[in-house]
């Protein structure tokens, strides 16, 4: 099993605010990371949310 670390924060940190999230702070911990980020009102980002998300999945998820 490979760790589940984030390779690439700036990216990570773009993703979060695309999926309307405002991202105030990042520290890295030994190696923990611990992002503080509030979700907000703006909409999300629906080409972000196809590519994490497959359209299968998501209307599997929706139905329940």
């Amino acid at each position: 099993m490979e760790p589940s670390r984030i390779q690439n924060i700036d990216l990570f940190r773009d993703l979060l605010f695309r999926l309307g999230f405002d991202v105030s702070r990042v520290d890295e911990k030994w190696k923990f990371t611990f992002i503080k980020a509030i979700k907000t009102e703006r909409a999300l980002n629906q080409e972000v949310l196809d590519f994490l998300i497959p359209s299968a999945l998501l209307k599997l998820i929706c139905l329940c």
